[in-house]
């Protein structure tokens, strides 16, 4: 009996050892500041799981067009790159504007920080595996950079603007790029989507040319005619708008147009839901194409967004050697010209002059200024050439582009009136093409003075300015558009500061201020004239003369008034760069995430597009002096070139990647950077921004034995016991195993 009361005693020693395999196996070994052992590291060889293409496809429609597509459905593999879009995609197409999703975005390269990246959506005509992609470019959105490890998790473009391609079916591809290395990631669409269908020919723009239109053209000049132009878009203005007669090979049906360009008339811009009916350009510049049958279309172009709209007429128009406004020569003078005198010189400028024969190279070519009594219409003219430029011959198909004589003699003709007319001569042909101004010039007498430009657009009166802070009103007394008939482009009043008296011709200095005034009809007049506040962008410290200028979209400065007296500036913190911040700026931390926000940054020059434009935030242990910066850049959002007199407006970063600099207190600085320049404008937050050292908890033992996993706790108390037993009762134990298995 007592044998077999040790016998039980021992299987209950052996009962409490079984936990002791799973306890030890579930238990961990704790490690605090010290360096963890090779085995103790478990490494998973098998990063990324297999992806199928046997799931089933999830679609979800919304109020347009919204494909929702799971990235698991696709048998895609990573790029080399190590830019990885997973989860859900999609796009929502809703008339002019589309919305852009993506779960994450991930960056599994090891160390370093992204180019930023951007998502774009692509219409093309067969499905995107990989590689260059040949397409439409839809729309895009750039969501900045990215740590290495890190990740943007749900992703969404908000509201952008949509370009349609042109009417056809298409395979659609949402693609990641990143700035230095171009496509990274990609997941294209199953289903197909088609575009255009009867849409009238729009481009889904939001511009809208409807009603009739037509043209007329009498000799050398042509008269273009719409019934009504409008801006569907829900809000801002559009680009300024312009009306384009074009001849072309083949019916125009979209995209690119490819042919000669007969004319174009400026109209200006449209506020969103504002319309125009019974456009009527006016006789206006023909330019003829070489001889031959071409079909005819209109397009509205809209400045940065090019073919917003157009129509194509049914009936095609021959044109031969002798028709139209050129002489038949096969030399065209095309586009915009124009003229500037400054005292006894003068500058001579013509988009474009042309060589249309097909063989062969011209005699000698010149563009000269004549100025006549009687307006001129072709062959011989009798008047005074006040200047000329020689260009040089040209051969067959070739052509000068963006002419410009620079400065060069000016002979002024008899007091009087003129008709002003620009030739163009070819040596031993004589004159082969010209274009005569609309509005005369008078030499001699008091003609107001002005710039001299031949633009029949004048300043007169009492003009001033009136700083107030970071704002100024300009006010003048009249505008007269003294040309006979049309519309003027698009006009505007700016007052520049510049190191010296600005005496006409290209100006150098720094735009402060700028108030489009629209366009004038010739023979009208603005009067009265205030700006109200607008935005000042003071220039660098120092003194300077300031000049009011008009200018005149597509043929810049038509006349100016520069003020006697100097004005100096004080503000060492202008940069004087042209781009400016205005309105509120902040930037909103969430963990190892950050997001900037600024409402405005206005590019004040008054030409040209700005370099790449990015927004930064920075710690510096210093206030930053407004030049350059040392310290800690913590995150960076790039938001694209702008155009001159443009502005970005409610800026947001979305959610990026934020970098904490090392332990300490910093001044926060926003800085806006651009590609060649660095940093063209900052601004300064007022509070300071502390990193504190972490203190991390101690670690601790977990004592809950309440769960299965926590069995190891009682791993002292069985081990105990089971050495209590082996000692006390060895003897017995020895002599059950000898009885047991002696004998075998």
């Amino acid at each position: 009996m007592l044998f077999n009361c040790r016998r039980v005693l021992f299987l209950i020693a052996i009962l409490f050892l079984l936990p002791i395999k799973s306890a030890m196996a579930d238990s961990k070994i704790l490690t605090y500041g010290h360096p963890i052992a090779a085995n103790q590291i478990s490494i998973q060889s098998q990063k990324y799981a297999k992806l199928t293409s046997d799931n089933e496809i999830s679609k979800q429609t919304k109020k347009e067009f919204t494909h929702n597509i799971d990235l698991g459905v696709l048998n895609k593999s990573l790029s080399a790159n190590d830019i990885e879009m997973s989860g859900n995609y999609s796009y929502n197409i809703n008339g002019n504007y589309a919305t852009l999703n993506v779960n994450k975005i991930t960056n599994n390269r090891t160390g370093g920080t992204s180019g930023t990246l951007t998502i774009e959506l692509w219409a093309t005509a067969s499905a995107y595996n990989g590689g260059n992609i040949n397409g439409y470019r839809l729309a895009s959105h750039s969501v900045g950079q990215l740590s290495g490890g890190g990740t943007f998790s749900n992703i969404t473009s908000g509201t952008v603007s949509f370009s349609e391609p042109p009417a056809g079916s298409y395979f659609m591809t949402l693609l990641v790029s990143e700035y230095g290395s171009g496509i990274v990631d990609h997941g294209t669409f199953s289903d197909k989507r088609t575009f255009g269908g009867n849409d009238g020919g729009s481009t889904g723009s939001g511009i809208d040319m409807s009603g009739s239109f037509s043209y007329q053209i009498n000799a050398n000049t042509v008269s273009l005619s719409v019934d009504e132009i409008a801006n569907n878009r829900s809000g801002g203005k559009s680009g300024t708008l312009s009306i384009e007669l074009w001849a072309t090979t083949a019916a125009y049906t979209g995209g690119e147009i490819t042919g000669y360009k007969l004319a174009d008339y400026t109209y200006g811009q449209l506020t969103g839901g504002q319309y125009v009916t019974n456009i009527n350009s006016g006789a206006i510049s023909l330019s003829t194409p070489p001889a031959g049958t071409y079909h005819i279309s209109m397009i509205v172009e809209e400045y940065n967004n090019g073919i917003v709209d157009y129509g194509t007429f049914d009936e095609t128009r021959t044109f031969g050697e002798n028709d139209g406004g050129g002489t038949g020569s096969g030399i065209d003078l095309s586009g915009k010209y124009s003229y500037d005198i400054n005292n006894s010189s003068i500058t001579l400028n013509a988009d474009k002059i042309s060589n249309n024969r097909t063989s062969g190279v011209s005699g000698t070519l010149s563009i000269e200024l004549w100025a006549s009594t009687s307006v001129y219409s072709g062959g011989k003219i009798n008047g005074y050439k006040v200047a000329d430029h020689r260009l040089g011959e040209l051969k067959a198909g070739a052509a000068y582009a963006n002419i410009s004589s620079g400065t060069v003699a000016f002979s002024e003709p008899p007091a009087g009136t003129y008709y002003i007319t620009m030739l163009v001569t070819e040596h031993n042909n004589g004159i082969v093409d010209y274009g005569t101004f609309s509005e005369t010039r008078t030499f001699g007498g008091s003609n107001g003075g002005g710039t001299g430009t031949g633009s029949g657009l004048d300043m007169s009166g009492n003009s001033s300015y009136e700083i107030n802070g970071d704002f100024v009103t300009l006010k003048l007394d009249k505008i007269q558009n003294n040309r006979i008939g049309g519309k003027s482009g698009t006009l505007a009043i700016e007052l520049w500061a510049t190191a010296s008296p600005y005496n006409g011709g290209n100006i150098e200095g720094y735009k402060l201020a700028t108030f489009s005034l629209g366009q004038l009809t010739g023979g009208s007049a603005f009067s009265n004239i205030s700006s109200g506040s607008v935005a000042l962008s003071k220039p660098p410290a120092g003194t300077y003369s300031i000049s009011m200028l008009l200018t005149e979209y597509s043929n810049g400065i038509v006349d100016y008034g520069s003020f006697s007296d100097l004005r100096t500036f004080d503000d060492t913190t202008s940069s004087g760069t042209g781009i400016e911040i205005k309105g509120n700026l902040s930037y909103q931390l969430t963990g190892d995430l950050v997001t900037l926000k600024l409402d405005e940054i206005i590019n004040n020059r008054n030409n040209g597009t700005s370099g790449t434009l990015s927004v930064e935030l920075w710690a510096s242990e210093t206030e930053f002096n407004g030049t350059s910066i040392t310290g800690h850049k913590l995150a960076s959002h790039s938001i694209g070139q702008l155009a001159a007199s443009s502005s970005f407006t409610n800026i947001s970063s979305g959610t990026i990647s934020f970098t904490k600099p090392p332990i300490g207190t910093y001044y926060i600085t926003m800085l806006v950077t651009e590609y060649g320049s660095g940093i063209v404008t900052s601004a300064s937050f007022s509070d300071l921004y502390t990193v504190k050292a972490e203190t991390l908890p101690p670690p601790t033992l977990d004592t809950d034995t309440s769960s299965d996993s926590s069995s190891g706790g009682s791993l002292n108390y069985a081990l105990m016991f089971f050495l209590f037993t082996l000692i006390f009762y060895r003897s017995n134990i020895l002599l059950f195993i000898s009885k047991k298995y002696g004998n075998k």
